[in-house]
């Protein structure tokens, strides 16, 4: 018998199992980029304390994203990926106006308005970058480098869900 989940539910127990899967680097990286600067010890090694204090697992969280771009029919296969049982998304996703073909990627992504905020299969998170060379702060990383991190890690995982579920 499957789990009958709403849509916020299952994003939240998605979000929550990434939170518990992120590593220390991980979640010092994300928390440097909300700008907190105390998750650095003055030799710049982690400040576990600070990275792991409770308030900081809101920011942590906030930055996974799983908008109108992400289908019901991928959040249950992901569930399932992640949690080994089968759920039932009851209620309807977010209307879907648009297609177009991820910058980072390829994989053809839906949005609602006129831009794709983060890619669900590559998680490149939009930012106004003049160039695939320059920096983007949302991602750590120029566009040309996380593409190349993309593929070399798809390359390695081409039976990843998320690639099944998303076309080129």
């Amino acid at each position: 018998m499957e789990t009958k989940l709403n849509r916020k539910e299952a994003i939240k127990a998605i979000k929550m199992y990434m939170l518990l899967h992120l590593n220390i680097e991980e979640k010092g990286n994300i928390l440097l980029g909300e700008g907190l600067d105390s998750v650095v010890n003055e030799d710049e090694s982690w400040n576990q304390g600070e990275i792991f204090k409770h308030k900081n697992n809101k920011l942590i969280v906030g930055q996974f994203q799983f908008g109108a771009l992400v289908t019901n029919k991928y959040l249950e296969a992901l569930i399932k990926d992640l949690y080994k049982v089968d759920i039932e998304i009851i209620d309807q996703q977010p209307e879907i106006k648009q297609v177009a073909k991820c910058i980072c990627c390829g994989y053809k992504v839906a949005f609602e308005n006129e831009e794709i905020d983060i890619c669900p299969v590559c998680y490149w998170q939009y930012s106004y970058i003049k160039n695939e060379e320059s920096y983007s702060s949302p991602n750590h990383s120029s566009l040309k480098d996380y593409r190349e991190n993309f593929q070399s890690k798809y390359e390695k995982d081409t039976d990843n869900l998320r690639y099944k579920i998303f076309s080129k």
